[in-house]
């Protein structure tokens, strides 16, 4: 999806117009402290957002299956989901 105008808020990232929104699936958070989102939903990992901060968490209650946000070494403005 690409944001329909200038400002466009979607999981607390602001785009700008026609930019590309990070598609979350079903992921939904639950409670943020600045970028350090907290999600439930049964998607994909591949759906959980890369700018989330490091340390957030991730609950999949159909699994029972709970990941947390590392920094990435690679790119330092991005995180990895793994497994927890």
């Amino acid at each position: 999806m690409l944001a329909p105008r200038t400002g466009y808020t979607h999981d607390g990232q602001v785009y700008e117009k026609g930019e590309e929104v990070w598609d979350l699936g079903n992921w939904r958070h639950n409670s943020a402290d600045d970028s350090k989102y907290d999600y439930t939903g049964n998607e994909s990992v591949a759906k959980l957002p890369p700018y989330a901060m490091a340390g957030a968490t991730a609950f999949n209650p159909v699994t029972a299956e709970a990941y947390c946000a590392y920094a990435n070494p690679s790119n330092p403005n991005t995180v990895l989901w793994e497994q927890v």
